[in-house]
């Protein structure tokens, strides 16, 4: 029985140290997606284009980086924290952050998830979900607005 536990124990440390050793020679990901963008504002666009790089923070588990994209004819950028399970073949993962609409220098906030599959060695598709929060201010109307996105994107990615 001994043998056993002892066996049982060793072979969960081992593929605990092997997905260790395997986010620690990843420093990050860059993510593209494309996709759909609805919201139930009047504005014409339902196009989406993200694209994120992030870098490991704390053994593939957490990562910080930054999204640049263009949702329903806006540019945006933003930081994002995302929260990872590094499975050997599969990575799902959540995401949060804030940024800056660039033309209009308005704040948006996000948040979301997906799901990375590794295809090859560095290279995998990835799908996400994203809820988008612009603010806008409207100088001539003297008036602010908040309009809500929902992003559904598929695309590809890097780990490097």
């Amino acid at each position: 029985m001994l043998l056993i536990i002892t066996l049982l124990f060793t072979s969960i440390a081992n593929g605990q140290s092997d997905v260790e050793q395997k986010t620690k020679k990843r420093r990050g990901s860059d993510n593209m997606t494309l996709g759909l963008a609805k919201s139930s504002d009047k504005e014409t666009g339902n196009f989406g284009l993200l694209k994120s790089v992030g870098w490991n923070l704390l053994s593939g588990w957490v990562s910080g980086g930054i999204n640049f994209g263009i949702i329903k004819n806006e540019i945006l950028a933003m930081g994002n924290i995302s929260f990872n399970i590094p499975l050997k073949r599969v990575e799902p993962f959540v995401t949060a952050g804030y940024g800056i609409v660039i033309e209009r220098f308005s704040l948006v906030n996000n948040y979301g998830a997906g799901i990375r599959v590794l295809l090859g060695k560095h290279v995998g598709i990835v799908t996400e979900y994203r809820k988008l929060n612009f603010k806008y201010k409207d100088k001539q109307k003297n008036t602010t607005s908040t309009v809500t996105v929902d992003y559904i994107g598929a695309g590809i990615f890097y780990y490097f």
